[in-house]
């Protein structure tokens, strides 16, 4: 059974509360740090309305991503509980494919704990062909689920659980200029994307096994994110009042997950070594005062 939908942001404005044909929608939300889409609790109501499952996606730009998670979150939440997974519309290129590969996953590695909006735990990532073939050789789609903007007229050689085609005039819409989108799977893939029989999230961070982790200063002047970079690098990003992050450096290693601790005025970061050693590397709060350095410690692989 072919499932169809659309995707609609402030363009479309107010959509109708009938005659919107197909089996789901997808509205922007938000747009980087502080942007929220006026049209979104009405466009999402009459997606209701017309027996469609809706769900939201945010626009990413290259404002510090911990603003962006905060600006989405805070949208989501008041647009209420979804059977379809959030999304990530990828269209600005940042500094470097690796500098937005990093971005995406930590995105999506906060978006996957949101289980009072999500119903599936998953993201999906938005991006066009261009977008695709630059990132796969940074590991890209990293497990997740991929929307695809591909408006070739034939189905996409790439893997993707969503394509969308190019735009068409719809009577529904007042725009006459509408994105159509298919989903490319069967009904065991449909009843996972929308939560019925979803899979446990690819990449969810645990205290375990953890692909990031945020701590903060013991006298509360800052917080310190470490997460592991596609390449299996760490990189570590530091906030001093709290909410804007001041800076992110790459502090080598290669990990599969990453810890990190604040302990007497020492701020340390320990590394599950792709060999299973530990590692850890130590800073005084202003510099690294111990490059990384083997312990006597063996985790199971």
């Amino acid at each position: 059974m072919t499932r169809t939908g659309w995707d609609v942001s402030s363009y479309q404005g107010n959509l109708p509360s009938s005659g919107i044909p197909g089996d789901f929608l997808f509205v922007k939300a938000t747009e980087g740090s502080s942007y929220k889409n006026p049209y979104a609790p009405q466009q999402v109501g009459a997606g209701k309305s017309n027996g469609l499952l809706v769900g939201y996606y945010h626009f990413l730009t290259t404002e510090p991503i911990s603003d962006q998670i905060t600006n989405f979150y805070a949208m989501a939440s008041n647009l209420g509980e979804t059977r379809l997974p959030l999304a990530l519309d990828t269209e600005v290129q940042w500094s470097s494919w690796q500098a937005l590969a990093n971005a995406m996953v930590a995105f999506a590695q906060h978006v996957e704990s949101w289980t009072n909006i999500m119903l599936s735990p998953h993201t999906l990532f938005y991006v066009n062909k261009n977008f695709y073939d630059n990132l796969v050789p940074q590991g890209f789609p990293w497990g997740r689920w991929v929307w695809l903007a591909d408006p070739s007229g034939s189905a996409p050689a790439d893997s993707c659980q969503i394509w969308q085609q190019a735009p068409r005039p719809e009577s529904w819409d007042a725009n006459n200029n509408v994105d159509p989108d298919t989903f490319m799977g069967s009904d065991q893939d449909w009843a996972n994307f929308t939560g019925a029989t979803a899979p446990s999230p690819p990449t969810a961070p645990t205290q375990e096994d953890a692909l990031m982790e945020a701590v903060t200063a013991p006298d509360g002047t800052r917080q310190d994110v470490v997460y592991v970079n596609p390449d299996g690098s760490v990189q570590h990003a530091w906030a001093a009042d709290g909410s804007h992050f001041a800076g992110s450096e790459n502090i080598g290693g290669v990990a599969k997950s990453v810890s990190a601790t604040w302990s007497l005025g020492r701020f340390r970061v320990y590394a599950h070594g792709t060999d299973d050693h530990v590692y850890v590397k130590t800073s005084d709060g202003s510099n690294w005062i111990q490059d990384w350095t083997q312990l006597n410690m063996v985790m199971a692989p």
